[in-house]
């Protein structure tokens, strides 16, 4: 080390940047010339005499070819089945065979199954795990290396059991099957179709189980008909970045729906929001053609996932005792089925933008359940299924992309039911509303961002929410803007000795016992953009009050009857019973409150009376002894 970069204490200021002597820098004028041929002429003579002599044996004869190198030049060759490869460049490979109607991934486990027998047949003598996982490890190198995928055909078709059908935005073809088409998964339902020739499909019978289970389920045709292109969905190759969320109450066939559907595919994975986010749990979706959730318990997940499985675009996933696959993108569609509605933290609206939202609202009466429903649809019905399935997929076809909230033909019901569940989920707007938050519009009354953020936070610990179920400040923010609430403008004020980032909102406070009653107007400014509170019934839908002793009958049924009329609203109608119905709980909970102060002051009269009536002498006496003394009676003496 030279002197220059040691301190006077000895100690090193600034360590040498010099390269140790050992390292040679690349120079590309070494391997060119005609010194460089000779070299490399020299290397290869080396190489054969080397590799002759490990060819051979003492005797002077050839050694044969390892296990390895034979069982995968069968399987390069494809000597009994077709065999392919599915990997990219830094990703790990997915090996699949062609079994006559698909190109279906065989997992590692199987693979070395399949080694394992070879060896059994061929090379009993030298079996072992070891050997068949070496074996099958060639296998996939060179596989990836010689028999890439055939890339996936851009064309809607749909494998079924007896050949492939092709989705036309006028009709349906028949082909063969093909493994130049590159599909990954078929329909367990054969169609019945010649191939070659068009095909029709079979309208659904109003008298037929399946027709009767949608009737029953929903009474609106326009929903049904949303169900159908849901449904029709998961048969479709290719992607279109939208879920199907159904919730509602238990019975009410959801579930059964999703299970029907779930028996037209070959490879379906069953996933749990709650543990999305952990390591492996993602390696059952490898291959699937449809993704099933059940049962939403959880109100934080990994939504981040979410939306990049279901737009499929890259991800990684990790798998056991495998190689990572570094960028694996699902075609797999997603039905969600819960009981409650759905929960989303995410604030940039890529989640809800995703996600197509149907409630189920009639339960089937306990009385006419059939638990063998399912099974007796599939075998008697399952050809009537599959055709009222592809009816659905061909709408889509035609449209080229699946429903979105802007279509005219999105019925009203589901945007009122993702509207409904998108409030019920966004923390941001419920609490602007309960702590009734305005934006004005000039720049007097500002608060700093410090000062809002803590108001929201302390609204959610009134909710009950712990720190962890909290909107981060970046995500409260940008809820903020979206509702409208936040125009962006900052001004810079010091508050309290500090200097703070100051926005245009007034926070006026939940509604007291008196504004909520109408006994005294509503704290508000006309220079702000208030939150829409009704104050007034709305008269599109008659009063919700119910009978003073109804049956459990007339519950139910007077419950159905709101419940249609409410849907056949327009979505500006409900937004306004909404707000009435909000209005109504207000009122209805100051009205509580007020009876509860009443009850109170009573009671506090009552016990005075009663002291007085017992002790008057010495309460009279005692009170004109301070007068005389001039002592302030001491609070709470009377008691």
């Amino acid at each position: 080390m030279s002197t220059t970069n040691v301190s006077p204490k000895g100690k090193a200021v600034n360590p040498t940047t010099e390269e140790p002597s050992n390292i040679v820098p690349f120079e590309a004028s070494r391997f060119l010339g005609a010194e460089a041929s000779a070299r490399k002429i020299n290397v290869e003579a080396e190489e054969h005499k080397q590799l002759y002599r490990h060819a051979v044996d003492r005797e002077g004869q050839r050694k044969p070819p390892s296990l390895p190198i034979l069982f995968s030049r069968r399987t390069t060759e494809c000597v009994d089945r077709l065999w392919a490869c599915q990997a990219t460049s830094g990703t790990g490979e997915i090996v699949h065979h062609w079994n006559g109607t698909y190109w279906q991934a065989i997992s590692d486990a199987e693979g070395v199954g399949v080694a394992s027998d070879w060896i059994d047949r061929n090379a009993d003598f030298a079996g072992s795990p070891k050997l068949a996982k070496d074996c099958w490890d060639m296998a996939s190198l060179r596989l990836r290396q010689k028999n890439p995928m055939p890339t996936p055909a851009k064309r809607a078709i749909v494998p079924v059991a007896d050949g492939y059908v092709e989705i036309l935005p006028d009709g349906f073809h028949v082909l063969a099957p093909d493994p130049v088409l590159g599909m990954t998964h078929a329909v367990r339902v054969a169609c019945g179709g010649r191939q070659g020739h068009a095909y029709k499909p079979q309208p659904l019978p109003a008298g037929s189980r399946f027709a009767k289970f949608l009737r029953q389920a929903h009474d609106d045709p326009r929903v049904i008909d949303l169900l159908q292109e849901q449904c029709g969905m998961t048969l479709l190759p290719g992607v279109y970045s939208q879920a199907a969320w159904w919730h509602g109450v238990a019975g009410s066939g959801k579930s059964t729906l999703a299970e029907i559907v779930e028996a037209m595919h070959r490879q379906v994975a069953r996933c749990n929001l709650e543990t999305l986010g952990d390591r492996f749990s993602l390696e059952p979706m490898i291959g699937a053609s449809l993704i099933l959730v059940d049962e939403v318990e959880c109100e934080k997940w990994a939504e981040g996932r979410f939306k990049t499985m279901v737009s499929g675009n890259g991800i990684g996933i990790d798998r056991k005792n495998q190689k990572q696959l570094a960028s694996y993108h699902s075609t797999a569609k997603w039905i969600i089925t819960s009981n409650s509605a759905p929960f989303i933290r995410d604030k940039s609206n890529g989640v809800w933008r995703r996600l197509t939202v149907v409630h189920w609202k009639r339960a089937v009466p306990q009385q006419e359940h059939d638990p063998d429903l399912v099974k007796k649809i599939l075998a008697e019905e399952g050809q009537l299924v599959l055709d009222w399935m592809l009816e659905g997929a061909r709408r889509i076809v035609a449209r080229g992309r699946a429903l979105s909230d802007t279509d005219a033909d999105m019925p009203e019901a589901v945007r009122a039911a993702k509207l409904a569940a998108r409030h019920g989920s966004d923390q941001v707007m419920a609490w602007a509303q309960a702590e009734r938050v305005v934006r004005v519009e000039t720049d007097e009354c500002t608060l700093s961002m410090r000062q809002v953020y803590e108001n929201y936070k302390n609204w959610g610990y009134r909710q009950g929410l712990a720190d962890i179920d909290l909107l981060t400040g970046r995500q409260f923010w940008r809820g903020l803007k979206e509702m409208g609430l936040d125009d962006g403008a900052r001004s810079n004020r010091r508050i309290n000795g500090k200097q703070e980032e100051c926005v245009r909102l007034r926070i006026n406070g939940a509604a007291t016992v008196g504004e909520a009653c109408g006994d005294v107007p509503l704290r508000s400014s006309a220079t702000v953009t208030a939150l829409p509170v009704a104050q007034e019934r709305s008269q599109s839908l008659e009063p919700w009050e119910t009978d003073v002793t109804p049956t459990l009958e007339q519950q139910g049924a007077r419950q159905e009857e709101m419940g249609r009329r409410f849907d056949h609203l327009s979505a500006q109608q409900q937004a306004a019973e909404m707000g009435a119905l909000h209005a109504d709980a207000l009122r209805e909970d100051a009205g509580r409150t007020r009876a509860r102060v009443i009850q109170f002051q009573l009671q506090e009269r009552i016990n005075e009376l009663e002291i007085r009536a017992l002790f008057g002498e010495l309460l009279s006496a005692l009170e004109s002894s301070e007068a005389q003394t001039g002592i302030e009676p001491v609070d709470g003496a009377a008691s």
